[in-house]
């Protein structure tokens, strides 16, 4: 009631209410203490004792009904409930919110940033935290992933058999808890036809299963040209870019003829939500150590990058350490697999960058959009590309899109102008 839009209806509630208390209290003294009250016709009489009459009721309700008058008018004294008001004790259901979350921070907040300094191995080793982030686990991810984290419904994968589809790292699983997913595999039927998608589903199914890999060479060269740009050439995946790993036996849609089938000739399209508004730091990282394998080892890799992050951070400049960044490996992790090596794409499913308004304008701030949030069903010469590019907002900072930027407007030909880490920051 504190938090009223207008004085005007903060008024109108005050005499509302203030109106009603009277006009009660006037209704209980004319029933009880009228002076004016006169003498009734006499009323008819049924059944000997049955007769009509207004008398009063009882005392008991009288005094009742006052007591309840009473505990209103000092409840409006005391709380809100007068508009605007907030009452002699200033209580609030926010008021009392905040207080509850002083008390939980109070109690603990030393024990939460402990967690976050502490490393994912001690962590595993500690029975109440992973009990405390196995509830975090069955509140949040088992509707998609089960209970037991294995997944669910040949949709939603196994989060047990160490095969991460966006890299296992602390870091890697860290990015997917707090920003999310989003997968694309485009359908092929419409590019190579249904013999082809045949043939590279047989092709993928020896890939799986290591055994007659040579036997189906058109398979074979179907799948060089048109899926090792993503899974590699050897069916390795790709976890820069989400491209599962095709040599593990291992399939989140099912792995029968029809499955593979319809995920080769028809695509799919997997979602995992952001939890970083959802979830904090803490119970993030409760959930990375729960999910972690051989986390010993990840943690060393880990407290090694971070110590080198320290140092560039105390003893370089940002233009030094801009510099410093190579947009040709950057380009080579995360873009060579669609738009090969020579910056032409592949016709019809991954655009050439040669030549590419987008990448010539002089205004580079669609080529930067482009980097940092992705596209789809982008019309470029006149040609539909239905092959989603996926966002690197997440994974590269300004002076890396900056770096790769200027790499791909100076090569193959291409000449524009090149820009600076400001502008990438000014478009994040």
């Amino acid at each position: 009631m504190a938090d009223m839009p207008t004085d005007f209806w903060a008024g109108w509630i005050i005499v509302l209410t203030a109106v009603s208390v009277l006009g009660f209290c006037w209704l209980v003294f004319s029933i009880y203490f009228s002076a004016n009250r006169e003498e009734q016709e006499e009323s008819p009489v049924w059944d000997e004792t049955l007769s009509e009459g207004d008398n009063p009721a009882p005392m008991w309700w009288f005094w009742m009904t006052l007591a309840a008058l009473v505990i209103t008018v000092i409840y409006l004294m005391l709380y809100p409930g007068l508009g605007s008001f907030s009452g002699a004790l200033k209580w609030s259901q926010h008021g009392r919110l905040d207080h509850s979350f002083a008390r939980y921070d109070a109690k603990f907040s030393p024990l939460r940033k402990n967690i976050l300094k502490r490393p994912i191995s001690e962590l595993q080793n500690n029975n109440a935290i992973m009990e405390s982030a196995q509830r975090v686990f069955v509140q949040n991810c088992t509707a998609c992933h089960g209970v037991d984290g294995k997944g669910q419904a040949l949709a939603f994968p196994n989060l047990k058999d160490d095969d991460w589809q966006w890299g296992g790292t602390e870091e890697a699983i860290t990015q997917t808890l707090m920003q999310g997913r989003q997968a694309a595999m485009i359908g092929w039927q419409d590019v190579i036809g249904e013999d082809g998608v045949s043939q590279v589903k047989n092709y993928v199914k020896t890939l799986a299963s290591k055994s007659n890999i040579g036997a189906n060479s058109g398979g074979k060269k179907i799948f060089q040209n048109n899926c090792a740009a993503c899974h590699g050439l050897l069916g390795e995946g790709n976890q820069a870019l989400g491209a599962p790993n095709l040599t593990d036996d291992i399939w989140l849609y099912g792995s029968s003829d029809d499955a593979l089938h319809q995920t080769i000739a028809s695509g799919r399209s997997g979602v995992m939500p952001a939890f970083g508004d959802r979830l904090d730091a803490t119970q993030i990282r409760m959930l990375v150590a729960l999910l972690m394998v051989e986390a010993e080892s990840v943690v060393e890799v880990v407290s090694d990058t971070q110590e080198n992050v320290v140092v560039n951070e105390s003893t370089e400049d940002d233009a030094v350490l801009s510099e410093q960044i190579s947009g040709e490996k950057i380009y080579e992790k995360y873009c060579l697999a669609c738009h090969q090596s020579n910056g032409e794409g592949l016709p019809g499913v991954f655009p050439s960058l040669v030549g590419n308004e987008t990448v010539l304008n002089e205004d580079a701030s669609q080529h930067i959009d482009v980097i940092l949030n992705g596209l789809k069903d982008k019309v470029i010469a006149g040609v539909i590309y239905p092959a989603p590019m996926p966002g690197f907002a997440a994974q590269l900072s300004d002076e890396e899109v900056a770096a790769l930027v200027n790499h791909e407007r100076s090569q193959w030909g291409n000449d524009a102008v090149k820009i600076t880490s400001d502008a990438v920051t000014a478009r994040r």
